[in-house]
């Protein structure tokens, strides 16, 4: 078996020029994910995204394959990562670190690159302070063993609108009472009111990632942000904003076209601070001439469009898929962001494979103030236990399960006469979501 060299780095040169160490890095992205290669061009502004978020990229090279294999420049396996930014509770967002572009080449496999890169990247970030590791995932089963869990959940939605969005006189006669104002923006004007509403929407969202280059280039009407074939091509804009002026959500559509029936209208992108600003979105989406659906790939699990119509049928909805992992890093600086939900305490004891967070945490709240700490404190001597790993952990942190889940099925252990006050604790003021892929 051939010697493995792994390389960090980061891409050189100003923004829109070549690197060519960077670029075989891309192509081997585009191998992984069954892509087709993208080209000259694509490939920079690919780099380019690299740049912006001064993306460490991890590459792992086989200088030792046989005569006729692709040239060893080319990695065989690939691992970014870069710190962002996530909503863990109302008005308060940590920074996280964002693990991106991972890829093993199937010629490669069962040689523990992936464990090796990610138990670098992990242990780097954990030094660095960064309290929590988050990542989306093309496949569902590999993640767990590193401590993530899944944490936030997305479902495609239709709606029929053929007679508008059919909501009812109560509903309607509230969003008239908020004073909300929709319109469509300029490009020139959109890149920072988009700015604004992405600020507020994600502080209102827990586990809303933070924006990226590649979202904000096309805020700013770019019509491959993403740099990959086929991307979303013409997007329509719209902001929301309160009686006070102040920006309270956005939303940017693509029109299907008319050979495709029912005329749809696509929802690429929506986020508002409150339900009545999103409401106004969905009104104002619905309004379009000659559109007789709206679809949405990335609604939140939670989705209640539904309840504010006369007729909860015209929402439909799809596929369920996961769309957020979390990681915990730091299990203190992360819940005393986080906090409880309600007044108790509790000790969590956490395994942890990786010993990245193996010990013992009370968490406590006394008068709506949250405060964890390591090992047993005072108020932890006659406070419930719970024992779960570290990926049990990463699902239960923004309240994406509940305690009383976790143990039915084996994932964690507590008293039963305690799992109702614990569910209480963990309880999330809003169901996580995350609408952004990275």
């Amino acid at each position: 078996m051939s010697a493995l060299r792994y390389e960090s780095f980061t891409v050189q040169g100003a923004a829109g020029t070549a690197d060519e160490r960077a670029a075989e890095f891309v192509r081997a992205i585009d191998y992984g994910f069954l892509d087709a290669p993208r080209g000259a061009e694509l490939e920079i502004k690919q780099l380019d995204r690299f740049r912006a978020e001064n993306t460490l990229l991890t590459a792992v090279y086989d200088d030792a394959q046989p005569a006729g294999a692709v040239h060893a420049a080319r990695p065989v396996a690939t691992f970014g990562d870069y710190v962002g930014s996530v909503g863990v509770a109302d008005g308060v967002t940590l920074p996280a670190q964002m693990v991106t572009e991972v890829t093993v080449r199937g010629t490669h496999r069962r040689r523990g690159i992936l464990s090796t890169m990610m138990r670098g990247a992990l242990a780097r970030a954990k030094a660095d302070g960064v309290p929590l590791s988050l990542l989306t995932a093309s496949e569902g089963g590999i993640y767990g063993r590193y401590g993530y869990g899944c944490a936030a959940y997305s479902t495609e939605v239709t709606i029929q609108v053929r007679e508008g969005l059919g909501l009812r006189p109560a509903v309607s006669e509230a969003l008239k009472a908020a004073q909300l104002s929709v319109f469509v923006p300029s490009w020139e004007a959109f890149p920072a009111l988009y700015e604004d509403a992405y600020a507020a929407f994600q502080l209102a969202t827990p586990g809303q990632t933070g924006h990226t280059h590649a979202y904000r280039s096309r805020a700013a009407g770019d019509s491959n942000a993403w740099a990959i074939k086929g991307g979303e091509r013409d997007v329509r804009p719209l902001v929301v904003t309160g009686p006070d002026g102040a920006v309270r959500g956005y939303a940017l559509s693509s029109f299907a076209g008319f050979d495709v029936q029912p005329t749809r209208l696509k929802v690429v992108d929506l986020g508002a601070a409150d339900q009545l600003a999103e409401l106004a979105l969905w009104e104002a989406l619905a309004a379009t001439d000659l559109v007789e659906e709206l679809a949405w790939r990335e609604a939140p699990d939670d989705f209640a469009l539904g309840w504010a119509l006369v007729n909860q049928r015209d929402v439909v909805r799809g596929r369920r898929a996961d769309h957020l992992w979390v990681r915990v890093l730091d299990v203190v600086e992360a819940f005393n962001a986080r906090g409880l939900s309600a007044d108790g305490a509790v000790v969590l004891e956490v395994e942890d494979r990786l010993d990245l967070i193996a010990g013992e945490f009370t968490l406590s709240r006394d008068a709506g103030e949250t405060l964890c700490a390591p090992g047993v404190s005072g108020a932890g001597a006659d406070a419930p236990r719970l024992r779960l790993d570290a990926e049990a952990l990463g699902s239960l942190y923004l309240g994406t399960v509940s305690v009383s889940e976790l143990v039915r099925y084996g994932r964690a252990h507590g008293e039963a006469a305690e799992l109702a006050g614990l569910d209480a604790l963990f309880a999330p003021g809003r169901a996580p979501r995350n609408s952004y892929t990275f």
